[in-house]
């Protein structure tokens, strides 16, 4: 098929008040659906890979993301998260393609991190790290745990400055910071 083929069949549907349909690739397999309202999307809006397989739906407000939002893989949801006026709020989820399990929990208010921060390893069962957040900055205890569990580093921030940091081996036993080969970088 040539590209005058293609836009033969596939022609782009678009309206500044009603129903839209978009493909963005000339090979088709790309396509974009929802309404709007005053020029600006509103409400619900999907996203298209190949196959017509969904690939993301999005919710609007004049033309600012406002409620839930979420992002799917092949084996289902691999994202999720809601909106208030264009900003995260309240969880945000991302989960493993396989085998579907929570991999990062985070939390926000008014766009920012807020509270506990939670990353799993692989499996989604053991958790990797812990962070806490105030107002998108780190404050309190931060940890990060080897795939036995062991905890391998503690950090405390105090809005924002690292104010104490202690490391320990996968068997438990103190280490210096410059022996430690884990991470300690917890939920970014």
């Amino acid at each position: 098929m040539g590209i005058f083929d293609f836009f033969k069949k596939h022609k782009n549907i678009e309206n500044d008040n009603g129903f839209n349909e978009i493909y963005n690739d000339v090979s088709g397999f790309f396509r974009l659906e929802g309404y709007k309202k005053d020029g600006h999307r509103d409400g619900l809006w999907k996203s298209y890979g190949k196959n017509k397989t969904l690939v993301m739906e999005e919710n609007y407000k004049g033309g600012i993301r406002h409620g839930e939002s979420k992002t799917f893989g092949s084996r289902g949801i691999s994202n999720e998260v809601n909106f208030i006026n264009g900003k995260k709020e309240g969880v945000e989820t991302d989960y493993l393609i396989y085998p579907n399990k929570k991999w990062l929990v985070k939390f926000y208010v008014k766009g920012k991190k807020h509270g506990a921060q939670l990353c799993f390893w692989y499996g989604g069962t053991t958790l990797q790290s812990e962070s806490n957040y105030n107002k998108g900055e780190r404050d309190g205890i931060q940890k990060w745990y080897y795939k036995n569990g062991q905890l391998g580093t503690e950090t405390n921030y105090i809005e924002g400055k690292l104010t104490f940091k202690k490391c320990w081996d996968e068997n438990g036993n103190e280490i210096d910071e410059e022996s430690f080969t884990g991470h300690s970088f917890g939920v970014e």
